[in-house]
């Protein structure tokens, strides 16, 4: 008996094109092969419960599913035996200008002028003031409290500068960095910190007890630990001796800075 005598058959008739076809909701791809009258296989996806393919030409197109076989006919859309016109009545071309939409489009002057004196509030509220020195004082002072907190909590403090009035801000921030340039605190730009939070990041620190010596072990050799990286330490009476090794169990060397709670090591790689 031949093979395809309980097959089930099933004629459908469609346009060239991408043609979709019901399938059950999360069937297996694997179980289904479309391919043309000349056995050769189109690609198809399967999402859903719908089964999709693209043929670009007229022909029979075969979808077969274990033992059902669905015939799609593919031809090309049929040419329009009459052209439409448009009846009289319809209005054509384009409407013509009013004096009102004349007189929208010539507002732009007004908001030239609005948007002027938006920028001279601005200097006479921000600007003159600050350059007197009682403003750009007190956004140092401010700003110089959110830099302690910060540190504090072991963040970062970012300072976006818009450049609207370039007098008094950048003079509010050439003060501020003359506050902090003779303090333990690290000033640079945003792409310094993230080469160096990328770099940090890959570190992994092991620490061993022996008596009353205690060492580290980093993950990583001595010429890839980044510059500034400090390992923090609570205080305990046992450890009278800290040593840091690298990867390939060379020392690096490390300075001491203590706190109330802890005892940093300021890596020196």
């Amino acid at each position: 008996m031949a093979p395809d005598t309980f097959r089930r058959w099933d004629i459908q008739a469609a346009t060239v094109g991408t043609v979709s076809v019901p399938v059950d909701k999360g069937a297996d791809p694997a179980r289904f092969r479309v391919s043309t009258d000349r056995d050769r296989p189109l690609p198809f996806t399967v999402k859903g419960d719908m089964l999709r393919f693209f043929s670009g030409a007229p022909g029979t197109v075969h979808v077969r599913d274990g033992e059902r076989e669905t015939m799609y006919s593919l031809t090309l859309p049929d040419v329009g035996e009459t052209a439409w016109k448009a009846p009289s009545t319809v209005a054509h071309g384009l409407p013509r200008i009013t004096g009102q939409a004349a007189s929208v489009a010539n507002i732009w002057p007004w908001l030239a002028i609005l948007g002027g004196l938006g920028l001279l509030i601005e200097w006479i509220l921000y600007g003159r003031g600050s350059i007197a020195g009682l403003p750009g004082a007190k956004a140092v002072a401010q700003w110089t409290d959110i830099v302690a907190a910060n540190a504090e909590n072991n963040n970062i403090t970012t300072l976006l500068v818009h450049p609207t009035d370039v007098t008094y801000k950048l003079t509010a921030e050439q003060r501020l960095l003359e506050a902090y340039r003779h303090k333990p605190i690290w000033i640079g730009s945003v792409t310094r910190y993230g080469l160096f939070a990328r770099a940090r990041a890959a570190v992994r620190a092991t620490p061993f007890a022996c008596d009353d010596h205690i060492e580290i072990r980093l993950n990583q050799p001595r010429a890839k630990l980044p510059q500034g990286l400090t390992l923090a330490m609570e205080f305990g009476p046992r450890w009278n001796a800290v040593s840091v090794r690298d990867s390939d169990g060379a020392d690096v060397p490390f300075t001491t800075s203590s706190r109330a709670d802890r005892r940093m090591l300021i890596l020196k790689p």
